[in-house]
């Protein structure tokens, strides 16, 4: 589909139309500052190479932002305030990838770096504050994350500083091994990844990661949920949602 909707975050409701993308596509990627979304890749008749953008604060239709630097579907993609990056995906072989763009100007990607490994179908996220830290508390930086990947035994979850190009490092590992991971999630310090498609088939877990250390979270949508302590420990209690 070519649908673009949109919810107020700050009260619970369904969707509402806000515009239209250039074409019907999918397996794409998003990212956003805090007045523009942009949508690269994905798949139309053939992998596309377009970035398209919206402004936001008002509703419409995409407009041509520039170019990839190589037509691919199934990648992840994150931002901080100044920068978009979009990583991995398929350009008819698995990529490792990543691409970024000045978000406040249109334009092509340009190169900036690579991840450990080539992945696709994977969930991505971005802290657009210095203040994430992993279990060996590297300094504070504005960093994107990228979990999961076709295989559906990959758990681990890579890092990069958006605001310098360089090349992706290991952040941590997801508490479920999956694949085509449905996205990602972040505040200033806290990352959720979702869903995606185990060795077992579909999956129905959330992961969180934080700078608390090791901190990992399964929560089964229903009948109960787990959280997890400073220590690493496992806790569980009776719930009938994954709130």
């Amino acid at each position: 589909q070519n649908v673009i909707e949109y919810v107020t975050i700050a009260s619970t409701g369904n969707g509402t139309d806000f515009g239209d993308l250039a074409a019907a596509i999918d397996e794409s990627a998003g990212c956003a500052s805090s007045t523009r979304g942009l949508f690269g890749g994905g798949s139309e008749s053939d992998i596309v190479n377009r970035i398209q953008y919206i402004t936001i604060a008002s509703t419409g239709n995409v407009t041509d932002f520039g170019d990839l630097t190589a037509a691919r579907r199934k990648l992840g993609a994150g931002a901080n305030s100044t920068t978009g990056i979009f990583g991995g995906g398929n350009t008819g072989s698995v990529t490792n990838t990543i691409d970024s763009v000045t978000i406040g100007t249109t334009g092509n990607a340009t190169d900036f770096g690579d991840l450990t490994d080539a992945r696709d179908g994977l969930g991505a996220c971005s802290s657009s504050e210095a203040a994430v830290q992993n279990e060996s508390y590297f300094p504070p930086a504005a960093i994107g994350l990228f979990a999961g990947g076709a295989n559906a035994g990959q758990t681990a979850i890579l890092y990069v500083n958006i605001a310098t190009d360089g090349e992706g490092a290991m952040f941590g590992d997801a508490a479920v091994a999956r694949g085509s991971t449905s996205g990602g999630s972040a505040s200033s310090t806290r990352a959720v990844f979702a869903g995606g498609y185990g060795n077992s088939g579909r999956i129905d877990v959330i992961d969180y990661k934080t700078k608390e250390g090791i901190q990992y979270s399964q929560i089964p949508f229903a009948p109960s949920k787990t959280n997890v302590d400073y220590q690493g420990n496992f806790q569980s209690e009776n719930s009938g949602d994954a709130s």
